[in-house]
């Protein structure tokens, strides 16, 4: 027969006993040395005698047989199988029905004291190699359908009872078979030492072990040194005490691999209710394992990240934020859920700017930038924002991941350095840098709208005597005010730079008619003239201008400024506190 169908069983498994004791067909086990490995209750009930009784022993057969004789299962564990088909005739057909051999004798119950027809199926146990090394026996009462035979009880009753226990056994078997070899966990047995008795197929499949590496080994030999000692003793005192232990363990296979198994582990007890064995359930959940430890760094990085997420379904509907969403946002956890991020638009964006970013997240899944929001406070924030599209295998979105930080310092920091690099330190207005890039704006309005425009050098009159009388600190605090009146005399459309010391340039722009500048001019020179107080004194300053008109002037910048300077020096020889432009010292 096949040996699948014979299910392939090793004597050591004795997994096998945990399984047969509920088989309601009486069955037992023997080894190629005729010595009962197996003796299921059904067993004990049929014939009186206790597992105990026969385990480990040849004497099965005394269950049976009314004269001492060798037995089909004894023929059959010594390869005498040729000795068996003489005594049973019809070995060959059998050998065809999935079963292996059967005999049928009047037996008697010694125990009992009952006399029964048995029908005894014998099937083959092979070892890895195909080598036979045991027998499974099924015993059958047929006792109804021989009285039948012999005309003593109605036949068709007779007959219906035999085929309803021949059902009963075939389906067992079949039942015993695949839960042996099919198990999807590993199955261990293990001796009340934790010496190995039984491992399953599963068993030598996660571990590396073979069976005949393992079988006969203390089951310590899986330990990798990573639970404490007391984990152990923890676990032995539960099993010992005959209670279930469940739990998590991490092991090594036998090429070192370290892995993780939920493992359950039960009490095995005899008739007298000693503990004689432990089974042991175990399942591989390395896998698990691996991914739970995943999800908890990524909460430990979600959670302590100090970029803010924002998780939202594919209708853009927040459904999660961490809490560095929180201290950048003000917005609670419960705030946001169930809201979409518009909640944070600062207004300073347009459509356009939004459906190009929706554009890039449709076309690329993904998109990244730099973005301004407002915070619950109402204060307006930036931030470098990263969104990205999740999606399934078929291409649509799942949801939105977005990650942000808050770089409002950043921005500070720019506008900082671009102070210092363009705005003059003392008084804050343009510097010589600036000033260069606004005339360069300035020549190109200026062409555009068909104007003019007047560069205006201005010195201060008198001021290094302010410097020499009352110190540096008070001439800057001189500057200071004469850049604040310059200001204030000029259109918002102009400009005012200091180029260093008491020099200062004014641009003035739209100019339709040439003298246009001098009502400034003249304003501004009233201005500047009016008496500022130093140290309880009260002083006063002048200003001479120099004049350059473009494009009646038709120069580069620099070439403006420096007719503008010489005009300057003009207005000083003309006596001060007056301007003058460059085209009438040119004579133009």
């Amino acid at each position: 027969m096949d040996k699948i169908q014979a299910m392939q069983l090793l004597p050591e498994r004795t997994f096998a006993v945990n399984l047969m004791q509920d088989l309601v067909v009486p069955s037992f086990v023997i080894d190629h040395d005729g010595r009962v490995l197996i003796w299921n209750r059904a067993c004990e009930r049929l014939t009186g005698i206790s597992a105990a009784e026969v385990l480990g022993t040849r004497n099965h057969w005394q269950a049976f047989y009314d004269e001492p004789r060798m037995c089909l299962a004894d023929i059959i564990a010594q390869n005498r199988l040729e000795e068996l088909s003489a005594l049973y005739s019809y070995h060959a057909k059998l050998a065809e029905n999935g079963f292996g051999l059967r005999a049928e004798n009047w037996c008697v119950m010694p125990r009992l004291g009952t006399r029964l027809y048995l029908t005894i199926d014998a099937g083959p146990i092979y070892d890895e190699a195909g080598r036979l090394i045991a027998v499974i026996e099924t015993v059958r009462d047929m006792t109804d359908r021989k009285l039948a035979e012999l005309g003593l009880i109605d036949a068709k009753a007779a007959a219906e009872i035999a085929l309803k226990k021949l059902d009963d056994s075939t389906q067992s078997l079949r039942v015993l078979s695949s839960a042996i070899e099919q198990s999807p966990v590993m199955n261990v047995i293990t001796d009340v030492y934790g010496t190995i008795q039984y491992v399953n197929p599963k068993f030598q499949e996660v571990t590396g072990y073979t069976a005949a590496e393992a079988l006969g080994k203390n089951i310590s030999m899986l330990k990798a040194d990573v639970h404490p000692k007391a984990f152990f003793n923890e676990l032995w005192a539960t099993i010992k005490s005959g209670r279930e232990w469940h739990g998590e363990m991490c092991n090594k296979k036998k090429d070192g691999t370290i892995y993780w198994e939920h493992v359950g582990i039960s009490p095995v007890r005899n008739d007298k209710g000693e503990i004689t064995q432990f089974i042991s359930s175990k399942e591989d959940i390395t896998e698990r394992k691996r991914a739970e430890e995943a999800l908890r760094i990524n909460a430990s990085v979600f959670e302590n990240t100090q970029e803010g997420i924002l998780i939202t379904d594919a209708q853009n509907i927040i459904s999660d934020v961490n809490a560095a969403f929180t201290l950048i946002t003000g917005y609670s956890r419960e705030e946001a859920l169930g809201k979409q991020p518009t909640m944070l638009k600062s207004g300073r964006h347009d459509k356009s700017f939004y459906a190009g970013m929706w554009k890039s997240l449709e076309l690329n899944r993904a998109w990244r930038g730099e973005l301004w929001n407002r915070r619950k406070c109402g204060e307006i924030y930036a931030e470098m924002l990263s969104i990205a599209a999740i999606c399934d295998n078929e291409g649509r979105v799942l949801r939105y991941v977005a990650v942000f930080s808050d770089i409002s310092y950043i921005k500070e920091h720019e506008a900082e350095l671009q102070r210092v690099a363009h705005y003059d330190a003392l008084t804050g207005i343009p510097n010589r840098l600036l000033l260069a890039d606004r005339m360069k704006q300035a020549i190109a309005q200026t062409c555009r709208d068909k104007h003019r425009m007047a560069v205006c050098y201005l010195d201060l009159d008198g001021f290094k005597q302010v410097n020499d009388t009352f110190g540096h600190e008070a001439g800057d605090q001189v500057l200071i005010e004469i850049a604040r009146r310059i200001g204030a005399s000029i259109r918002g459309g102009d400009t005012v730079a200091r180029l260093g010391g008491d020099e200062f340039v004014i641009l003035l722009l739209g100019l339709e008619q040439n003298e246009e500048y001098r009502a400034t001019l003249d304003r501004l020179l009233v201005a500047i003239a009016q008496p500022i107080s130093l140290k309880g004194q009260l002083i006063s300053l002048g200003a001479s201008i120099g004049v350059s008109i473009y494009p009646l002037d038709d120069a580069d910048q620099d070439t403006l400024l420096r007719h503008a300077d010489q005009a300057m020096y003009q207005a000083k020889q003309s006596g001060k506190n007056r301007f003058h432009s460059y085209e009438a010292i040119s004579g133009a």
